[in-house]
């Protein structure tokens, strides 16, 4: 025990001191009443005290320190421990002032000073967080005990300050929607502004109200449970409809993470609106299995379809009918009243289909080819009562953007299972009965019936030995001579010949519509066009080279590249290569076609336009794009002696050719007769079998060299 300077009594805990002796019992143990006993109880006390976490502080009833351990002296880490003993708290805390410690007393010390002491000395218990100059946040607790002086309590809370404020950082400035929920009951404890702006919700009614509120009850059903697991921290991401204060309803995607929150159990959330993501994602769907143009299902969702309509029927032991329709006659529409009245036409007949198919499977799988799904109703009697309805349709005229137009149906249908079950069976069967009727002049109803069985069987193996014949080697090409009126041989038409190994020659009229129809036309005339060119070089420079391109061709790839390509490969002047294209090539896609072939001859090479006058629009196009030549179609040329009609055309078409300044080449010269009237008209070339048959080039070698040993080599090399 010792004696202060004051002259009171003090007990001492080894190096530090428990406070002055006096008569409340409630203050640990009255001065000199039990010493041994105070000993020990000053011993546990100083144990205590440096175990705490906290910075601890004891003042006396005069307001001095007393006692203090070491986290209290590592915040205030400028005061040596000795000087503190007796200190009074106001010079403390003064001496701290003037050394700038505290923020917020910078600039009004003594004000601050004032306050600070009053709320030391006074009040019985006080809470505060002061602030340091060097970013340290201190909290603060006092409390007055009894008689015998405060307690202090300080705790360093930087960390956790840094971490609320982080927290306000993500949570009050962020530009995405975010809250703050209680885990067990999703009431609002915080949201902010972005949420408060996107919802429309006032902060006040947001935080009287609980996420199930604004949240579809069926989609939100599970939160409560997922939110109150127990040891988890994030939660799988959820989307959810949640209703604003407009009444609007919102796809937002949920991203929580469970975060403490004024001392409760609570989720974090961010609210990610994904409606408009979400329509995309519909409009894209809905585009994926729907034509654009009619707004039915498309080819991709009919296969979908009747995929499904097997599987049922299989396991039911039903049975259901296949119909496949085409419309007569929309090329004309296309080629007579423009492709906007076409589009328009195909909407028009799509709902008619629609309503009368009422509830069968209607969908558009092609230009202007549809199929239907019928399950329903006793078969073949429902679906040839459907056929009938759909024929009977077509025969009322439609009007279409002022237009009157009529177009046909051609019908074709399988069954299951009787004309096969599986998916590659039953449409192949329809098809068959399809190609059949509008074989059979169109405006027809034709079921599937083993008679047809044969001829599908036969297109389909020509279709199979088709699609290896390129890497088969089997294809040749003939080249036809072409004749200036005097004789002269001006070029060659190379024309696709098919050796099949079984079959022998193939007709072209046979291979080459189904070869556009698989898409083998495209490396098929890939290799003509390769190969003619190659050929050319070794000519006469003054013959050239005409090759026929595919309305496939332009359709599926870059013809401009592909000529490039191959003139660059094989060497050929750009001149000397004449490039053929029907009225087929022009009817789709008009305006990127003419581009194609604007840009086709930038290259240097002629275009030129064959069967001219079979089509509706040939004057037409005539007129958009400026042609290297004109080819009369055979079918004049070998009527003209029996038909004056045919006399008439071929003049008009060589008279119209003169006067744009377009040489015109006649096709299908045969006789004398022919030769004497198309010079007599001023025909500008001849080809047909008249001025040769179509042949290997080998047959023409004395007519394309000028070089007889240059020929005697190619003879050679052909002959090897």
């Amino acid at each position: 025990m010792k004696t202060h300077s004051n002259g009171q009594k003090r007990i001492f805990l080894e190096d530090q001191q428990l406070g002055p002796g006096c008569e409340d019992r409630s203050c640990a143990l009255a001065c000199g009443e039990k010493p041994d006993a105070l000993v020990d109880f000053a011993k546990l006390l100083r144990q205590a005290f440096l175990v705490m976490p906290e910075g601890l502080a004891f003042f006396d009833e005069e307001d001095r320190f007393v006692m203090w351990n070491q986290p209290y002296a590592d915040i205030y880490a400028d005061f040596p421990e000795q000087d503190l003993t007796g200190v009074r708290f106001e010079d403390f805390i003064r001496t701290k002032v003037e050394r700038g410690l505290f923020r917020e007393a910078v600039g009004c010390e003594e004000e601050w000073l004032k306050d600070r002491i009053a709320r030391h000395q006074h009040a019985a218990e006080y809470f505060y967080e002061q602030e340091f100059s060097d970013g340290r946040c201190i909290r603060v607790a006092e409390r007055r005990l009894g008689n015998c002086g405060r307690l202090g309590v300080h705790v360093d809370i930087t960390d956790l300050k840094r971490r609320e404020n982080s927290f306000k950082l993500l949570l009050e400035n962020n530009p995405v929607p975010m809250w703050v929920v209680d885990a067990k009951t999703l009431q609002f404890l915080c949201v902010n502004d972005a949420a408060v702006d996107h919802y429309g919700y006032s902060k006040e009614r947001f935080l009287s109200m609980s996420l199930m509120e604004i949240c579809g009850a069926r989609q939100c059903a599970d939160l409560p449970n997922r939110f109150s697991s127990a040891n988890q921290i994030a939660f799988e991401p959820k989307t959810c409809q949640f209703r604003k204060a407009d009444g609007a309803f919102v796809d937002a995607t949920l991203y929580a993470r469970a975060c403490p929150f004024d001392g409760v159990d609570a989720v974090m959330v961010a609210s990610v609106d994904v409606t408009e993501a979400r329509r995309a994602e519909q409009r894209i769907e809905y585009l994926a299995h729907h034509d654009l143009l009619t707004g039915l299902p498309n080819r991709a969702s009919f296969t979908e379809r009747l995929r499904a309509s097997i599987a049922d029927a299989r396991a039911k032991n039903g049975n259901f009918a296949l119909i496949f329709v085409d419309l007569d006659g929309f090329k004309d529409v296309n080629d007579v009243f423009g492709h906007q009245c076409g589009d328009a036409l195909l909407g028009e007949v799509a709902g008619n289909f629609r309503k009368v198919a009422q509830d069968a499977f209607v969908a558009r799988v092609g230009g202007d080819e549809f199929m239907i799904l019928l399950t329903e109703g006793a078969q073949p009697e429902a679906a040839a009562e459907l056929c009938e309805r759909l024929l009977e349709l077509a025969e009322t005229p439609l009007r279409i953007r002022g237009n009157q137009i009529h177009v046909g149906v051609s019908i074709g249908a399988a069954l299951f299972p009787d004309d096969g079950t599986d998916e590659e069976k039953l449409l192949a069967n329809a098809d068959a009965a399809l190609y059949r009727a509008k074989g059979d002049g169109r405006g027809r109803i034709h079921f599937f019936d083993a008679d047809l069985d044969a001829q599908l069987q036969e297109r389909q193996l020509l279709k199979h030995d088709l699609a290896h014949a390129l890497e088969q080697g089997e294809f040749q090409l003939h080249y036809q001579p072409q004749a200036a009126l005097d004789g002269r041989i001006v070029g060659f038409e190379a024309l696709l010949r098919w050796s099949h190994p079984s079959r022998g020659m193939v007709s072209p009229a046979v291979f080459v519509p189904l070869a556009e129809e698989s898409g083998h036309i495209v490396a098929i005339g890939g290799w003509a066009l390769e190969q003619a060119c190659r050929e050319a070089t070794n000519w006469r420079p003054d013959i050239r080279v005409s090759v026929n391109l595919s309305p496939i061709q332009f359709q599926t790839t870059n013809v401009q590249q592909l000529v490039h390509q191959v003139l660059f490969d094989t060497g050929l002047a750009p001149s000397r290569l004449e490039l053929e294209i029907t009225e087929g090539v022009l009817i789709n896609d008009h305006s990127r076609t003419l581009a194609t072939l604007r840009a086709l001859k930038a290259l240097g090479v002629r275009v030129s336009m064959d069967d001219f006058g079979t089509g509706y629009s040939s004057l037409s196009y005539l007129q958009s794009f400026p042609f290297d030549r004109i080819k009369i179609d055979r079918s004049f040329v070998m009527n003209l002696e029996k038909i004056l009609h045919s006399a008439v055309i071929v003049r008009t078409i060589i008279g119209l050719g003169r006067g744009l300044g377009i040489p015109v080449t006649a096709e299908g010269v045969e006789t004398e007769a022919q030769q004497e009237f198309l010079k007599a008209e001023g025909c500008s070339e001849l080809q047909g079998y008249l001025i040769g048959r179509p042949r290997p080039i080998s047959d023409y070698i004395h007519l394309a060299y000028d070089d007889a040993e240059k020929a005697r080599d190619r003879e050679r090399r052909m002959a090897k």
